[in-house]
């Protein structure tokens, strides 16, 4: 079974100490608790925990994603995701992701490596750049890793650039046609 630090969240433990009045009330705050480490949370027990989106509303989209990248990430072990802090930076990431702002550092919160070499680091912004395009539209763990996997054949700094550039021009890629974009992008620079 996962042991949460619960005493390093004091959003939490506030709402232990003014909502828990009754065992009912403890009994949701634990449920809320153990589905939110498990991925199965709803923005209601997300915020009975702590966990806030950074513009104050946990949507939809970025609740399905965060309990996606939770269930995936935890990879069938219950101690990889054991934290409040794990998991507010997964809503954090899947906020990112979801309003096309995503960081190096989001992508390294869900398993997208950024080094220790640069060509790491290189594969890691060409996947934020194809993630931070609006248009692309990223809904699941499998599209980043989509995108992680089409960009990770990219050689050279022109190479991002020129794929940059038609994401940039080109408002018809997609996740699905993405690798043919890399493929032609590497013709056009090699």
């Amino acid at each position: 079974d996962k042991v949460p630090d619960v005493m390093n969240n004091p959003r939490m433990l506030k709402n232990v100490v003014e909502h828990a009045t009754d065992a009912g009330e403890l009994e949701d705050i634990v449920q809320s608790l153990n589905n939110t480490l498990d991925g199965t949370a709803t923005v209601e027990q997300m915020e009975r925990v702590g966990i806030i989106s950074a513009d104050g509303e946990i949507t939809a989209q970025e609740l399905a994603l965060a309990n996606e990248f939770i269930v995936n990430l935890d990879g069938g072990d219950a101690n990889n995701i054991n934290t409040i802090e794990q998991v507010q930076d997964i809503v954090r990431a899947a906020e990112h992701i979801v309003s096309s702002n995503v960081t190096i550092s989001d992508l390294n919160v869900i398993g997208i490596p950024s080094g220790p070499s640069d060509d790491m680091l290189k594969v890691a912004e060409a996947t934020q750049a194809v993630i931070n395009d609006a248009e692309i539209n990223v809904k699941t763990l499998a599209e980043v890793q989509s995108i992680y996997t089409a960009v990770i054949d990219l050689q050279t700094q022109e190479e991002v650039d020129v794929l940059k550039e038609a994401l940039a021009n080109n408002g018809d890629i997609t996740v699905a046609n993405l690798a043919t974009t890399v493929a032609a992008v590497e013709k056009v620079v090699g």
